[in-house]
């Protein structure tokens, strides 16, 4: 096992070759959670997401071995499939499409589980997707990682619901920009928005000037 520190965060980039991740996604789901989902190729050992090539994909790597990913979906890409319903989109309001999101395969081999590699995918979302006008993000989580997507800042959005391949979930809502809120949660995302949200926030009086 690496140290975290040895872990490289990366930046899927369009055209890259996707094999590792989609396996690291089977091994994590259908192997070990032993869920049944409709995408999966057993053949390949290999799980799918459309989301990947046109979203934000970040991975992690310990000695070239994916240890942990997450995807990060723009409302505007016209990509959300049936997550556009199942999260309500629309009850967002005015924000949505335009500065709406969703965030999904968060996830990291159980090695790392305990450690705070989930913390730093996050973090990474953070400071690429706020300043690209990404400020409100859904995600959804089964009951033990409640704690987590909390610390975080996650605040639920709707009653919990029965996903299709991932059982009972939570419904959560992330607000980037509402410092209030993650200071008082003590967010780790508390440095990172200290430093973007006032230049965000200068660039946008700019505009106005």
């Amino acid at each position: 096992m690496s140290t975290e520190e040895q872990i490289r965060i990366v930046i899927g980039q369009p055209g890259a070759d996707l094999s590792p991740v989609k396996r690291f996604w089977y091994d994590v789901y259908v192997t070990e959670m032993g869920r049944h989902v409709e995408s999966a190729n057993h053949e390949r050992r290999e799980l799918d997401d459309p989301r990947a090539a046109s979203g934000i994909l970040i991975v992690a790597q310990a000695d070239d071995r994916v240890v942990g990913t997450l995807i990060c979906t723009a409302s505007t890409s016209g990509n959300l499939g049936e997550y556009e319903s199942f999260y309500e989109m629309s009850a967002l309001g005015a924000i949505h499409p335009t500065s709406t999101a969703i965030v999904t395969k968060l996830m990291v081999t159980p090695e790392y589980r305990h450690t705070s590699l989930s913390v730093r995918i996050a973090c990474e979302l953070y400071r690429l997707a706020v300043p690209m006008g990404l400020h409100h993000a859904i995600i959804d989580c089964n009951d033990h990682l409640l704690p987590m997507f909390q610390r975080l800042g996650f605040t639920q959005w709707r009653e919990p619901a029965q996903h299709p391949d991932y059982g009972r979930v939570n419904i959560l809502k992330l607000d980037c920009l509402d410092m209030a809120h993650l200071e008082r949660v003590q967010s780790p995302l508390v440095p990172i928005a200290r430093r973007t949200i006032p230049k965000l926030l200068s660039t946008q009086q700019g505009a106005y000037a």
